[in-house]
């Protein structure tokens, strides 16, 4: 099916508006349309001036946004995918101060905010970037330690991630109210929460707070892939799309 949208503003509403959200491409020739389209579009795989089909291990990494994924969201040939198979325990979390964890990750962050072109070619770029999540339900659930929910904020606060803080009677409750990106439990949950979560398209996610501040950041984040195509007629622009963080073009 074919859509008129009336500006790009609306056509990215249009392309933001299904619950799903694996892929997105956009043909432009305007470096600000671009790099507009780019920064507000919900998909984990973007494309600019190409196909947007045949992602490539590494090059581009695979995975969505959205009802596009499923479980911990770390994309399939992409740096964290493997760490993402295992399991995570808590290691003497209470042998940290909170404003020395925040530090630590705020140090983390610093260098993942950074997109990141691993292979480098010259008639394409392929970028490589965390986006934080825009909202998120803190879930303090049964048997959840004080210490614990501090750490997560301070890692989410880093990251400039809006976080709703709510005991686990009321958590059902704040998830049938909608306007989250995700469920993040500490503790343990009964089925209602995890239940009314699943059939709101939301993630639980339940692992644990651990020490290693890269792996909390990545509770707070979404991976995004990012391809475009660098030359027209064979002329190789100097631009180096998408290097930037976001909101700074």
């Amino acid at each position: 099916g074919v859509m008129r949208a009336r500006d790009l503003d609306e056509a990215i509403e249009f392309q933001n508006t299904p619950l799903y959200g694996l892929t997105a491409g956009l043909h432009a020739l305007d470096p600000l349309e671009i790099s507009q389209w780019r920064d507000r579009v919900h998909a984990g795989n973007l494309y600019v001036n190409r196909g947007i089909t045949g992602a490539i291990v590494r090059r581009q990494p695979f995975g969505g946004w959205k009802h596009s994924v499923v479980g911990a969201g770390a994309k399939a040939g992409g740096p964290n995918y493997v760490a993402s198979l295992g399991s995570w325990e808590p290691a003497g979390s209470l042998l940290i101060a909170v404003d020395q964890f925040r530090s630590q990750c705020a140090d983390a962050w610093e260098r993942m905010r950074s997109p990141v072109d691993f292979t480098g070619l010259v008639a394409e770029s392929n970028v490589f970037r965390y986006v934080p999540l825009r909202s998120v339900l803190l879930c303090a659930g049964l048997a959840a330690g004080e210490k614990e929910v501090e750490l997560a904020l301070a890692a989410a606060s880093v990251c400039g991630v809006a976080v709703k803080v709510v005991a686990h009677a009321e958590a059902a409750d704040a998830v049938l109210a909608g306007g989250v990106d995700k469920v993040r439990l500490i503790g343990m949950a009964d089925m209602r929460l995890r239940t009314v979560a699943r059939d709101a398209g939301l993630w639980v996610d339940d692992i644990p707070v651990v020490l290693d501040p890269r792996r909390e950041i990545l509770r707070w984040v979404r991976e995004q892939a990012v391809s475009e195509t660098r030359h027209r007629h064979g002329n190789v622009t100097n631009r180096r799309p998408g290097l930037v963080p976001l909101g700074m073009l």
